[in-house]
């Protein structure tokens, strides 16, 4: 019932906006002005404010058109990674690829143009709801912050669909980690390497020897940890006196995240000592591992939409966080769905169309399981 000619070109229009995260306006403004032209008029909560982007989460709550009043939520991201700046495609053999020398943005772009064909299908057919509530938000690729600025009171659905993974159509994302990223400084002393190095204390021996005695990569099946930033020194004549490491540390089990995120700082803090060199660290929650039963309505709402598609349902774990760990974690059963791109984040990105099309049929029929369900 979707029409495909129609959600290709919304999706084509999408990807040549340029929304890196913080600067989402002009991706938003496409979306209020599509929106408006079905008599919706999507909300602009304050998050622009607080984050210092020029666009604000856009909040979208159509009222049912039925007797039943149990609205469900689709919730998908308006901002791109940084490397989505005039995105040029071209179409191989029904696929959608960026010219090489950018993302091609279907992360989450087809995520969007998805969620606005079903709800453009609902509107001119006139199918039967129980209410549509939304949520485009920003900055999602940066940390989560529209998602962890936005009042999810704003919405009365107990349930939500995220139309961001990165697999084929039928991918149903149940569970996912908590992050912890934790930054240290190793402060050492400065000295001429040369001319006086024993008055020097080496802070980038003292990282070094940290970061091996460190336990990284995959810690046991739900545990991983890693170290991916490392600064420091300013010359090979000069003993460096500051060294800046940013690591990180997920499980799916909250109690090994901290036995993992302690191990650490404790390696760290005693391969220093050993020196005599000081740290600090500081450690930022990025967001709450999440677990959705298979047997709670969510889930058995998405596997019967996707059946109705015939699509057969998968149900799958991620490694990462999205919007739905903080909706989660604010109380709202949140799923991520695979909305059909791989190789996200990479200039290799790409989405069939046949995909894009399942989808937004996907969105439709949950809403109309929904109504079905409730």
């Amino acid at each position: 019932m979707i029409n495909n000619d129609r959600l290709l070109k919304t999706f084509l229009e999408l990807i040549k906006i340029d929304s890196p995260s913080l600067r989402e306006r002009k991706v938003g403004d496409y979306v209020i002005s599509y929106l408006g032209k079905l008599g919706i008029k999507p909300t602009e909560d304050d998050t622009a404010n607080k984050i210092a982007s020029d666009c604000g989460n856009l909040l979208v709550n159509i009222a049912a058109n039925s007797g039943k009043k149990k609205p469900v939520l689709l919730n998908a991201h308006l901002d791109t990674v940084a490397a989505g700046i005039n995105i040029e495609h071209t179409i191989d053999k029904n696929t959608i690829v960026s010219q090489k020398n950018t993302i091609l943005g279907a992360d989450d772009k087809a995520g969007i143009a998805a969620i606005l064909e079903a709800v453009h299908t609902v509107i001119e057919n006139a199918i039967s709801h129980c209410g549509i509530e939304i949520a485009f938000t920003v900055a999602e690729e940066i940390g989560l912050l529209g998602a962890k600025n936005l009042d999810l009171a704003l919405f009365s659905a107990k349930s939500c669909y995220s139309f961001d993974g990165a697999a084929e159509v039928g991918g149903i994302i149940n569970r996912a980690p908590s992050q912890n990223t934790i930054e240290m400084v190793f402060k050492g002393k400065s000295a001429h390497a040369g001319a006086d190095p024993k008055k020097g204390v080496n802070a980038i021996v003292a990282a070094s020897k940290a970061i091996s005695a460190m336990k990284l990569g995959s810690i046991d099946e739900m545990t991983t940890a890693n170290v991916g930033v490392i600064k420091g020194g300013k010359a090979s004549n000069i003993i460096p006196d500051h060294v800046y490491i940013k690591a990180e540390a997920r499980s799916h089990d909250d109690k090994r995240l901290d036995i993992q995120t302690k191990h650490m700082i404790e390696v760290a803090t005693i391969e220093a000592a050993k020196i005599g060199a000081g740290l600090d660290v500081d450690i930022k929650k990025e967001y709450r591992a999440f677990f959705i039963n298979k047997e709670k309505d969510p889930v058995k709402i998405c596997k019967n939409a996707l059946k109705a598609i015939g699509v057969h349902p998968q149900i799958m774990t991620s490694g990462g966080g999205s919007d739905a760990n903080v909706f989660n974690e604010k109380g709202i059963d949140s799923l991520v769905l695979a909305t059909g791109y791989k190789d996200a984040h990479s200039f290799d990105e790409s989405i069939k169309i046949e995909q894009l099309n399942k989808a937004a049929m996907l969105a439709l029929k949950i809403i109309e399981e929904t109504h079905a369900e409730y």
